[in-house]
Order: structure tokens, then sequence, then C-alpha cells
């Protein structure tokens, strides 16, 4: 997975070779936001229905409070 400062969130194979010109998927598109950090967390308590979940910080609404975080559920 990468993110950064053109706002796109993108899933890459990790079992490619050679050069990689584009990803699996864009998961998430947010144009002039940027993304500081991302993390991804599956909750297995519930072995029947795991839940799995992104959460995604950035923007340009920041300040002296800190940066905003949105949560995306991504499970099945």
């Amino acid at each position: 997975m990468s993110w950064g400062v053109d706002g796109k969130l993108c899933l890459w194979d990790s079992h490619s070779r050679g050069e990689v010109h584009k990803p699996l998927d864009v998961l998430l598109t947010k144009k002039n936001y940027p993304f500081y950090g991302v993390e991804v967390k599956e909750y297995t308590n519930v072995p029947e229905s795991p839940i799995a979940r992104i959460a995604v910080a950035g923007g340009t609404d920041g300040g002296f409070i800190g940066v905003p975080v949105y949560l995306y559920d991504i499970s099945n």
C-alpha cells in the first residue's frame, strides 16, 4: 500500500517483478489532499465476520489541534 501528497491510497502487488507502472487498485482518491499516515487493522475476535478498517490521516485543514483522521470499513 502506498499514499502521499497526490491524495491517492494505492494497493500494489508485492509479488510483481520488473517495472510496475500502475497499482492493482486505487482505494481512495482525494484531490489536493495529502495523506501523511495510513494504518490497516483487522479485528478477528469474531471469526465468522472479521472486520478490517483503514485509518487515513492528512489534509490541509490541520492546525494547532492536529490533522483530520478518517476511518474506512473495508470488510467483505
